[in-house]
């Protein structure tokens, strides 16, 4: 993932980058292997569909850092995943950053 951002020719997008991954490590670090590997694919999905590190993965990051800093269980992280999935394959990016950016949102711990 650090690789990743640091493929991106802005200076300021990676600095941005590399405060994002600094943010998302600690989180990384407590997912589970199932929520890894959910993530995993899920950014494997995101480049095979050409998203970019920003805004798609810089809004797909931080919204799970903000699903895990609420507190979500296992399987709510499952079904997300599968409703992620399923908006990626069968619709426009437009529609999936448009759900990414509702729950970014919805799972910020106010």
């Amino acid at each position: 993932m650090k690789a990743f951002f640091e493929s991106v020719e802005k200076r300021e997008d990676k600095k941005e980058g590399e405060a994002l991954i600094e943010k998302f490590t600690p989180t990384w670090n407590n997912l589970s292997d199932s929520k890894k590997d959910a993530f995993v694919a899920n950014c494997n999905r995101m480049i095979d569909r050409k998203m970019r590190p920003f805004p798609h993965f810089k809004t797909y990051i931080n919204t799970i850092i903000n699903f895990e800093n609420a507190r979500q269980n296992e399987n709510n992280f499952k079904v997300f995943h599968l409703v992620l999935e399923n908006l990626i394959e069968k619709s426009r990016g437009r529609n999936y950053m448009t759900f990414l950016e509702f729950c970014e949102n919805l799972f910020l711990d106010k």
